[in-house]
């Protein structure tokens, strides 16, 4: 069977639309989870709670969760399990509001960055740091653009989780969940 051959327009036009069916997708997703969070994580009362720097933390479902800057962020682990995770730079909300997010070397830690601020980014997917060996197809982008970029340790590396940065790049090196938590507390402005 011979395919049709497309023009440009079609191919956008169908781009497009597979844009928009992901990101309702996502949005559905995140606002059940909400919905979700406040009608059955607040019901029985059974639950944990700990306080820090004047937030409070409700374990749900292996996640600690919490409202600040407006909205509810999710942690595996509370602030005080990560204090000797470095985190170096500085990190604002408003960076990732409206525009794409890049990550390096992708992985679940991904998802709980985007469980934290998906809601934000215009869309997000994999890409390639320029000067890397990648050998997908994958978009070359710069620290001129939101790239997180998961490093794995190599001998000349110390063992610690570590978050640093260098321009709108983001490198998280040792244990991803703790260096995704220890981001995302800097970010809510938690600590």
């Amino acid at each position: 069977m011979i395919r049709k051959i497309k023009t440009q327009e079609e191919i956008d036009a169908k781009k497009k639309k597979n844009k928009t069916i992901l990101a309702v997708f996502i949005i559905g997703i995140m606002a059940f989870s909400t919905l979700g969070y406040a009608f059955v994580g607040n019901g029985d009362g059974a639950q944990q709670k700990k306080k820090y720097n004047g937030f409070t933390f409700v374990e749900n479902n292996g996640y600690w969760t919490t409202n600040a800057q407006n909205q509810i962020f999710y942690f595996k682990y509370l602030p005080q399990e990560i204090e000797n995770v470095s985190v170096k730079g500085i990190y604002n909300l408003q960076t990732y509001s409206a525009k794409p997010l890049y990550f390096v070397n992708n992985n679940m830690a991904s998802n709980q960055i985007l469980n934290n601020i998906g809601n934000l980014v215009s869309r997000y997917q994999e890409a390639c740091l320029e000067g890397m060996n990648c050998t997908s197809n994958l978009p070359i982008k710069t620290c001129d653009d939101n790239v997180i970029i998961f490093e794995n340790f190599n001998e000349n590396s110390s063992s610690e989780t570590k978050v640093y940065q260098n321009k709108n790049c983001v490198y998280i090196l040792g244990d991803f969940t703790k260096g995704v938590d220890a981001l995302s507390y800097k970010l809510a402005k938690i600590r």
